[in-house]
């Protein structure tokens, strides 16, 4: 049973002490209200469930429920989290992310407004030691992940996760959404998302994420075939501008071998032109880049 208006905060944690109570604090200080925060400690060698219960002392106002487990992984953690959800609608928060007081305020009434949206999706904040850029949220729907923060979904549109994933990020939790185009998108920055480095997400990693939906039936085979010869296909063009072409060239082998798509067959011409390049000397031999992650 849901409660009509009620926002559960589904918050991860592994050894985030030093950021979990920023974290924390900067959603007791949401402007929405009612709200609840389902915290899952996943394992942590650090204090960071004890700064969970003295946060919730000092907030005896707010419904704070902590777990504690083995560690078992985020996206373990995040179906824990599911269970324990009383609200109509729900959103997820890294360990080091900090909201704006409004987030919430704002992505509420969006979707109030649009009775059949299952998922707002909001610009957000990077910063890595002090450089900060903002992510804006994705036109049409994603090829590449959003973060955590970046959304708000109702309730009814979420399932488990597949356990087995190695890396989970917004994109994991809200591709569901985007197969109906019932994600809206919110220009407004809503929260910073602080980052020591930018982490890895992999190609592969997003397939899983497809894979998974053809096997609930949310998903054909065709379709399946095409989005994944598209994560491909960036990525392979992104390995390209790096100057990765032998990178470049097995993602878009492998994007033309799953659908008939024009960008992949272009790129592979593009990565016989990079290599001459190399080999000349005209141009330096790059790394392979990566998609962004939460971890």
């Amino acid at each position: 049973m849901h409660i009509s208006g009620l926002v559960s905060v589904i918050i991860p944690v592994r050894d985030g002490a030093l950021t979990i109570d920023r974290c924390l604090e900067a959603i007791a200080r949401q402007t929405y209200r009612p709200l609840e925060l389902v915290v899952i400690d996943d394992g942590s060698n650090d204090p960071s469930a004890a700064w969970v219960r003295a946060f919730r002392k000092r907030h005896p106002e707010l419904s704070v429920h902590v777990v504690e487990q083995s560690p078992l992984g985020t996206a373990a953690a995040i179906n824990v989290g599911l269970t324990r959800v009383r609200g109509e609608f729900v959103a997820f928060a890294h360990q080091a992310d900090e909201w704006h007081a409004e987030k919430l305020a704002w992505q509420v009434a969006q979707l109030q407004g649009h009775s059949a949206a299952e998922a707002s999706i909001a610009a957000v904040a990077e910063q890595i030691g002090t450089a900060r850029t903002q992510q804006s949220p994705p036109r049409g729907w994603p090829m590449r992940p959003v973060a955590l923060s970046s959304l708000l979904m109702r309730r009814s549109a979420l399932a488990p996760l597949n356990p087995a994933l190695a890396t989970v990020s917004g994109f994991t939790l809200a591709a569901r959404c985007g197969l109906s185009g019932s994600a809206l998108r919110l220009g407004r920055e809503v929260a910073v998302c602080h980052r020591k480095r930018a982490a890895l997400w992999s190609a592969d990693e997003m397939a899983r994420v497809w894979q998974d939906l053809r096997d609930e039936g949310r998903l054909g085979d065709r379709r399946l075939a095409a989005t994944t010869s598209r994560v491909y296909a960036e990525r392979g063009w992104q390995c390209l501008l790096a100057a990765a072409p032998d990178a470049a060239r097995e993602d878009f082998r492998r994007a033309a071998r799953l659908a008939w798509r024009p960008e992949a067959w272009i790129g592979l011409a593009c990565v016989g032109f990079d290599r001459a390049l190399i080999a000349t000397g005209w141009l330096r031999q790059g790394a392979q880049p990566a998609f962004v992650s939460e971890r």
